[in-house]
C-alpha cells in the first residue's frame, strides 16, 4: 500500500537500480518504483507460492493516477530489460540481437500510454489531465525461465469513454486532447491535407470557453502522438486516415440545420444543413457520399412489420432532431476510432500470443477518480459507482483478508473497524428477489417502457428507496429531477436529466450502415460487421487487411469496447413496431447495465489476484504547486479508509515471512552448530528470533508464517550485517537455551497434563462408585413404599361403608331440591310472558299513535305552504310595484339634480386646487429659503476663506531672541464646556500632534495662531494648545494640511449598539464645510462646497448650472 501525492510539477525520478539491487524492500523509500518491484518479486516465487499481481492506482481526480500508472509500467518494463540483460548496471541498453523483438515490445508498453491518453483524455475543472476511461493493462510473462521472467506480451482492456464530451463540454473544460493537438502540431502541409480548421471556429472545441492549458503543450503533445503510432508500426497511410476523421468530425460539429416549406405540396418543412460546404468538407474526410450523409442526417428508416410483410418508411426529421443525430454521428465514428485504435495496440502488444503463453501477469488499473461537481449525470454516477466498487475491493483485500488471515493463523490482534459502503453498492447496483432493485435496474426498467421521462426516473428511485441510510433527503427545490447519493467521499446529487438518452446506447442503423460503406478503410473497418450492407473486409484495401492481421495475431476490434456500444457483430435489432411494444426492448442497449457487467468481471479479476494498492492524494483542490492544504488531505486520506489503515499497521502486523523462507534466507548467516540442529522450519525462526533477542512484542508466531509489527523485520535482517565471529558463541548458547526451554515446557506439559488425567480418573472411579450407592439406596426405597402400602389397607374399608350408608340419603336430598328448582322456573316463565304481552300492547299502541300524528302534522306542512306562496306572491306584486315608483322618482331627481351636481363638482375642484397651490406655495418659500441661506453660508465661507488669504502674513521664521514654537506641538481641539449644540460622541475633546512650521504654512487660522509669539506660553494644563472647536473633521483637516489632500466625509450608518445617530452625506458636508471656514482653508472649502451642491442638488441639472454660473461649482 503506497500513499502518493501529487506534486503537481515534473520532478527528478529516483534511480531504479537502488530498488532492483535492495535485498530487502521494507528499507526502500516509499515510491512507486517499490510496489513495482513487489509485484515483480512476487511472480518469482514458486508456482504453489506464486499468484497474479494487481495494482490499484485509485483517487479523486486530479490526484495523478495516471502519471503514477506510467511510472509503473515504465518500471516494470525496465525491470524485465535488466533481468533479461538488456540493460546494464549503469542503465545503458546493450545492443543484442536476440532482444530486439523484445526491447520493441518494451517500447510499445510504455508508449501505448501517450496514445491513449492523446484519445481519451481531457481537462476538466478539476484536472487539466484527466482520464475520461478506464484502463486495466496486463502484462504478461513467461515464468519457465525462472529465477527470470519473460516478458510476452500486454493487453489493455478500457471502460465507459465518455462520449458526450465529443460534443458538449461543460464551462471551463476541454474535448479530448487530441483535436488541440493536431491544430497546435501539425504542419502547414499536414493541415491543409487534413483541412483543418481554426481552433475558435470550431464549435466542438471553443463552446466551452476553454481552448488553452497552461500546464499542458499540445504541440509537443502531437510530436509524442506520432511517436508512439510510429513505435507501434502504424503506417503513415493509416495515420493520415485517422487525422481526417478526426478533422471531418470537427467539420460535421460546425454544420446546423433549419427548416425550409418543401416544394411538393403536402409535403411539409424539408431540413437542409445550413453550411453545404462544411458538410460537403466533412464527408470527404470521413469518406462518404455527400447525398448519403444528407440523407442519413435529415431522415430516419423505419421498419413495420404487418401480417407478415415488412415494410420500410422514411419519416423526416425536425431540425431539432437532425441536430441530435449529427451529433450521435460524431459520437458513434469517435468511439469507435478509439476502439480500432485500442484493437490496434492490443494487437501490437501481442494480446493473444501472450493468453497463450502466460504463466502469471502484473495488473494495472487506472481508472477515473471519484467526481462530484455543480451539475453531476449519468456518466458521474458511473464513474462514482467503479469507485464504489474498487473502495469494496480495498475494504475486503485490506481490511477483511487481514482479520480472516490473523484468525486463521491463529493471530491474536485488535478488531479494527472499516467504513463499509455496500449499502452504496447495494442502492446503485443491487437485484434480488424480495428486495428493490438498484437504481441502475431502474433505469433499465424505465428506459424499456414507453413515454417515460427523466422525472419519472428520479421519483420512482426517491419513492422505491424511501427510507433508505444511503439515499440523504434531496433539497425540495429538486426533488422533481434529481436524488442524492451519499458515497464513500461524500454525497452526491445527480440530477435525472438525460440520464434515460444516454443509457440508450443504440446506433442508428443508417448511421451504422453509412459508416460501414466508408471510402476510408480504417472507418470501414471500425464499423465492419459480418452482414453489412457493404463488400467484405478482404475486398477492401490490402493496407488495412495487413494491418488487421500483422503478425498473425487479433483484429483491432475483438477486445471488450470501451464506449459500452453494443457488439457490431450482433444482428441489426428491429425498429418498433405499431402493433407491439415487445420490439423496443430489443432495440434498447443499456450502458449502466453493460458498465456493470464490466466491473463485476473487472472487480472478479481484482479478486484472484494479489492487489497492491497506489492511493494518490491530491494536495490542494485549486491545483497550485507548492501549497499543501492538510484540511483538504486529510478528507481524502479519511474517505479512503487510510485512518483505518494506519490503526491496523499500528495495531496489526503488516508484515509476514514464510518459515521456509527464513531458513533459505538466514541459515547462510548462522553458525554451523545452529543449523546443524534438527529442526522443522517453525521452530528453527522461532530459535533465531530468540537467539537474537527479537522483542517479542514485535513479532507472533502463525501456523505457517511469521507475523512482525511495522518495522519489526529490520530488527531480522541484522543477522546479515553481524559479526558471526563476535556473537555466534552468544546466539548458538540463546539457541540451545531455547531448546531446553522448549524441552522443559513440554516436560511441564506433559506433567501438567498427567496430573490433571489422575484427578479425571479418580473422579470418574468416584462416580461409579456412587452410582452404585444410589442403585441400593432405591432397592431399599421400594420395600419401604410396598411396607406403607400393606399397613395403609385397613384404612380403606371404613370409608367405603361410611359412602354406602351415606348414599340414600343424598338421593333424597336431591329429589327435593330438584322440585323446589322446578317451581321456581315455572313462576319466572309465567311473569316473563306476562310482561311481555304488556310490551306488545304498548308498542302497537305507539305505532297507531304515531301514523295519526304524522297525517296531521302532513297537513299542517301543506297548510304553511300555502300560506307562505300567498305571501311571497303579493310581496312580489307589491314590489314590482315600488321598483316602478322609484324608477320614475329617480328620474324626475336626475333631471333636477344632475345640471346642479356639475356645479358643485366645479365649485368643488376651484377650492381643492387653491388649497394645494398654498400648500406648494409653502413649501417652496421654505425650500427657497433654506437654499438662500445655504448659498449665503457658503458665500460667507468663501468670503472668510478668501479674506483670510489675502491677508495671511508672510510668516518670516521667528529671529533668534523671539519666543518659538516647539518643533511638534500638540493641541487640543473640542467644544467649550457646556456647550448645548455638542452631543455625545463629540462632546469632549481630543489631542492632535502636528508640526508647528507645518501649521503656520497652512494659512488662516493656524497660521494666525501659531505665528503670534503671544500664543506660545498660551498652553493648558497637560501642555496643549486648545482650540476651542468641534474635534469631528479635524483629523480629516489635519490631513489636508499634512499630505495636501484628504477625503472628503461621507453618510454615516450606526452599526450595532452605536449611540451615534445616522447622518447623511449632506449634512456631513455641511459640517465639514464650516469647519473648513472657521480655519480658512480656501482650497479644501471650494471642493467641499462643490462636494456639497453636487450631492444636495444631484437631481436638478438647471439648478446644478446655475450654481456654475455663480462661480460656486
Amino acid at each position: 500500500l503506497l500513499i502518493a501525492v501529487n506534486p503537481l510539477k515534473p520532478l527528478p525520478m529516483p534511480s531504479e537500480a537502488g530498488f532492483q539491487a535492495a535485498k530487502s524492500l521494507a528499507g526502500t523509500p516509499p515510491h512507486q518504483y517499490a510496489i513495482a518491484e513487489a509485484a515483480y518479486r512476487a511472480l518469482l516465487l514458486p508456482p504453489t507460492a506464486r499468484q497474479n499481481q494487481s495494482v490499484v492506482v485509485s483517487g479523486e481526480s486530479g490526484a495523478g493516477k495516471t502519471e503514477s500508472a506510467k511510472i509503473l509500467m515504465r518500471y516494470i518494463t525496465w525491470r524485465v530489460a535488466f533481468a533479461a540483460g538488456q540493460i546494464s548496471s549503469n542503465g545503458r541498453r546493450r545492443s543484442l540481437g536476440a532482444s530486439e523483438a523484445a526491447e520493441a515490445l518494451n517500447t510499445r508498453i510504455v508508449q501505448s500510454s501517450p496514445v491513449l491518453e492523446s484519445l481519451g483524455n481531457a481537462k476538466t475543472v478539476r484536472n487539466h489531465n484527466s482520464s475520461r476511461f478506464g484502463k486495466y493493462t496486463k502484462i504478461s510473462f513467461d515464468a519457465s525461465a525462472a529465477p527470470t521472467l519473460k516478458l510476452v506480451g500486454a493487453s489493455v482492456d478500457t471502460y465507459l469513454l465518455e462520449k458526450s464530451r465529443i460534443v458538449r463540454q461543460a464551462d471551463g473544460e476541454r474535448n479530448y486532447h487530441i483535436f488541440y493537438e493536431m491544430l497546435a502540431g501539425a504542419t502547414d502541409a499536414e493541415r491543409a491535407r487534413w483541412k483543418l480548421p481554426a481552433l475558435n471556429g470550431c464549435s466542438y472545441l471553443s463552446a466551452a470557453g476553454c481552448v488553452a492549458v497552461p500546464q499542458l503543450d499540445d504541440a509537443a503533445g502531437f510530436r509524442d502522438f506520432v511517436s508512439a503510432l510510429d513505435s507501434f508500426d502504424v503506417p503513415k497511410a493509416e495515420q493520415d486516415m485517422l487525422f481526417s476523421c478526426l478533422s471531418g468530425l470537427l467539420h460535421l460539429g460546425d454544420v446546423g440545420f433549419s427548416a425550409i416549406a418543401s416544394p411538393v405540396k403536402g409535403g411539409g418543412a424539408a431540413v437542409v444543413p445550413d453550411k453545404p460546404a462544411g458538410l460537403d468538407t466533412a464527408a470527404g474526410l470521413l469518406g462518404l457520399e455527400y447525398s448519403a450523409l444528407i440523407e442519413a442526417l435529415t431522415t430516419r428508416s423505419v421498419t413495420t412489420s404487418v401480417g407478415g410483410a415488412v415494410e420500410s418508411v422514411t419519416v423526416r426529421l425536425s431540425a431539432q432532431k437532425a441536430v441530435y443525430t449529427r451529433d450521435a454521428l460524431a459520437k458513434a465514428v469517435y468511439a469507435s476510432l478509439f476502439d480500432w485504435t485500442v484493437g490496434f495496440v492490443n494487437a501490437r502488444l501481442g494480446c493473444l500470443a501472450s493468453t497463450a503463453s502466460t504463466d502469471c501477469f502484473i495488473g494495472i488499473l487506472d481508472i477515473f477518480g471519484f467526481e462530484s461537481f455543480a451539475t453531476n449525470g449519468f456518466e458521474q454516477l458511473l464513474i462514482n459507482f467503479a469507485n464504489e466498487k474498487l473502495q469494496a475491493t480495498f475494504n475486503q483485500h485490506v481490511f477483511a483478508a487481514e482479520q480472516e488471515l490473523y484468525a486463521a493463523e491463529g493471530i491474536s490482534c485488535r478488531s479494527v473497524s472499516w467504513p463499509d459502503n455496500s449499502g452504496t453498492i447495494a442502492l446503485l447496483a443491487l437485484k434480488e428477489r424480495g428486495k428493490p432493485p438498484g437504481v441502475l435496474h431502474l433505469l433499465d426498467e424505465v428506459g424499456r417502457l414507453p413515454n417515460q421521462t427523466d422525472d419519472d426516473f428520479a421519483k420512482r428511485v426517491l419513492a422505491t428507496h424511501a427510507g433508505s441510510d444511503c439515499l440523504p433527503r434531496t433539497d425540495p427545490r429538486r426533488a422533481a429531477s434529481a436524488f442524492c447519493v451519499r458515497h464513500y467521499a461524500g454525497d452526491v446529487t445527480y440530477t435525472a436529466a438525460g440520464f434515460i438518452d444516454r443509457n440508450n446506447d443504440t446506433v442508428s442503423s443508417d448511421l451504422r450502415a453509412l459508416c460501414a460503406c466508408s471510402r476510408t478503410p480504417l472507418l470501414a473497418a471500425a464499423f465492419a460487421r459480418p452482414d453489412g450492407p457493404c463488400t467484405p473486409a478482404a475486398s477492401r484495401e490490402p493496407s488495412i487487411a495487413s494491418v488487421l492481421s500483422a503478425d498473425g495475431r487479433a483484429p483491432p476490434l475483438t477486445h471488450q469496447p470501451s464506449s459500452l456500444r453494443s457488439d457490431p457483430s450482433t444482428p441489426r435489432p428491429p425498429s418498433r413496431s405499431a402493433s407491439s411494444a415487445s420490439a423496443a426492448s430489443k432495440t434498447f442497449t443499456s450502458v449502466g447495465l453493460t458498465f456493470l457487467r464490466q466491473m463485476n468481471g473487472m472487480v472478479a479479476d481484482l479478486n484472484s489476484t494479489r492487489c497492491n494498492f497506489v492511493r494518490c492524494i491530491k494536495p490542494n483542490e485549486r491545483m497550485v504547486p507548492g501549497e499543501f492544504d492538510p484540511q483538504y488531505t486529510v478528507t481524502q486520506l479519511r474517505h479512503t479508509g487510510m485512518l483505518q489503515c494506519c490503526e491496523l499497521l499500528k495495531h496489526g502486523y503488516p508484515t509476514r515471512i514464510a518459515y521456509a523462507e527464513v531458513r533459505e534466507r538466514y541459515t547462510p548467516h548462522l553458525p554451523a552448530s545452529v543449523t546443524q540442529l534438527a529442526l522443522n522450519d517453525r521452530e528453527f525462526a522461532h530459535a533465531v528470533l530468540y537467539g537474537f533477542e527479537v522483542e517479542r512484542e514485535l513479532y507472533q508466531v502463525g501456523l505457517t508464517r511469521l507475523f512482525f509489527r511495522a518495522g519489526g523485520v529490520a530488527s531480522l535482517d541484522e543477522i546479515r550485517q553481524c559479526d558471526m565471529a563476535v556473537r555466534g558463541p552468544m546466539i548458538t548458547a540463546r539457541v540451545k537455551r531455547w531448546l531446553a526451554l522448549r524441552r522443559f515446557r513440554k516436560a511441564l506439559a506433559y506433567t501438567v497434563a498427567s496430573r490433571r488425567l489422575r484427578l479425571l480418573l479418580r473422579s470418574v472411579r468416584a462416580l461409579a462408585t456412587w452410582r452404585k450407592t444410589l442403585s441400593a439406596l432405591r432397592i431399599y426405597a421400594r420395600g419401604l413404599r410396598r411396607l406403607y402400602r400393606k399397613v395403609s389397607a385397613g384404612r380403606h374399608a371404613t370409608t367405603i361403608q361410611a359412602y354406602a350408608r351415606m348414599a340414600p340419603r343424598r338421593r333424597h336430598f336431591m329429589r327435593e331440591c330438584a322440585a323446589v328448582f322446578e317451581a321456581r322456573e315455572a313462576k319466572q316463565r309465567a311473569l316473563r310472558l306476562s310482561v311481555a304481552a304488556v310490551g306488545a300492547q304498548a308498542v302497537y299502541r305507539g305505532a297507531v299513535a304515531r301514523v295519526a300524528l304524522q297525517r296531521s302534522l302532513a297537513a299542517a306542512e301543506i297548510a304553511k305552504a300555502r300560506r307562505a306562496l300567498a305571501l311571497l306572491l303579493q310581496t312580489t306584486y307589491r314590489a314590482a310595484r315600488a321598483r316602478e315608483e322609484a324608477a320614475r322618482l329617480r328620474r324626475a331627481m336626475l333631471e333636477v339634480l344632475i345640471p346642479q351636481a356639475t356645479i358643485l363638482q366645479r365649485w368643488w375642484r376651484v377650492v381643492r386646487a387653491d388649497k394645494v397651490v398654498r400648500k406648494l406655495r409653502s413649501v417652496v418659500d421654505r425650500v427657497y429659503g433654506e437654499h438662500n441661506a445655504l448659498i449665503a453660508e457658503l458665500l460667507a465661507i468663501r468670503a472668510t476663506c478668501t479674506s483670510g488669504d489675502a491677508r495671511e502674513p508672510s510668516c518670516p521664521p521667528p529671529g533668534p531672541s523671539s519666543r518659538r514654537f516647539e518643533m511638534w506641538v500638540t493641541l487640543e481641539v473640542g467644544p467649550a464646556e457646556g456647550d448645548p449644540n455638542f452631543e455625545p460622541p463629540f462632546n469632549g475633546s481630543q489631542v492632535f500632534s502636528a508640526r508647528s512650521a507645518v501649521l503656520r504654512r497652512a494659512g488662516g487660522f493656524l497660521c494666525d495662531y501659531f505665528s503670534d509669539e503671544a500664543n506660545v506660553e498660551a498652553k493648558t494644563e497637560g501642555g496643549h494648545y486648545r482650540v476651542v472647536r468641534s474635534w469631528k473633521h479635524f483629523e480629516v483637516i489635519l490631513d489636508y494640511i499634512r499630505d495636501g489632500a484628504c477625503s472628503l466625509p461621507k453618510g454615516y450608518t450606526p452599526a450595532t449598539y452605536d449611540n451615534r445617530p445616522a447622518t447623511t452625506e449632506e449634512h456631513e458636508l455641511l459640517e465639514f464645510v464650516r469647519e473648513v471656514g472657521f480655519y480658512r482653508l480656501a482650497p479644501l472649502a471650494h471642493d467641499a462646497t462643490a462636494r456639497l451642491l453636487s450631492c444636495r442638488y444631484a437631481g436638478s441639472p438647471i439648478m446644478l448650472q446655475l450654481l456654475r454660473t455663480r462661480g460656486l461649482l
